[in-house]
């Protein structure tokens, strides 16, 4: 998992898209990223001196409190939370980790997997419906191709426009 979690990390990073602490926050609650990586974004960001974040840095990662310094810290840093913008970035980050694993597999075994895993993230990011037209339990709509290779088809246009 460490793995994957670094090449999410990367996906952030590499587009451009903004880190914060509600980011690293949202992305342990979607069990993407470990306490390590939240004291791993403090020491990144060595400008920060409150009382609560520096709790954090001597934190040890088994902490279990550690949840509850990143919402006192969010609360601090950020007036408003959006944590469906959140959630987001952390989407693009995994559907573009599982393009990336299955490109150039092509085989069925293959695209059934991908086709599965892309069903379970459906779920675990709570039904998005941009991802519908993708998901091989949804139904086809206006008279759209169907079977696993249309999925695949639908997905890796849907990752290539993000």
């Amino acid at each position: 998992m460490a793995k994957i979690i670094n090449n999410l990390l990367s996906t952030l990073v590499q587009n451009n898209i903004p880190l914060n602490w509600n980011t690293i926050l949202v992305g342990m609650q979607l069990d993407f990223l470990d306490n390590n990586d939240a004291i791993d974004y403090l020491v990144a960001h060595p400008s920060e001196n409150n009382k609560t974040i520096i709790a954090l840095a001597v934190a040890e990662p088994t902490d279990e409190n550690i949840q509850d310094l990143l919402n006192k810290i969010i609360k601090l840093k950020m007036k408003t939370t959006n944590k469906s913008s959140e959630k987001g970035k952390w989407r693009y980050a995994f559907l573009n980790h599982l393009y990336s694993k299955y490109q150039g597999k092509n085989t069925l075994k293959d695209t059934q997997s991908l086709i599965n895993e892309i069903d379970i993230a459906y779920a675990d990011f709570h039904y998005p419906e941009d991802m519908a037209h993708f998901i091989s339990y949804m139904p086809a709509t206006d008279n759209a191709p169907t079977g696993l290779d249309a999925l695949r088809k639908n997905f890796e246009k849907f990752v290539r426009k993000k």
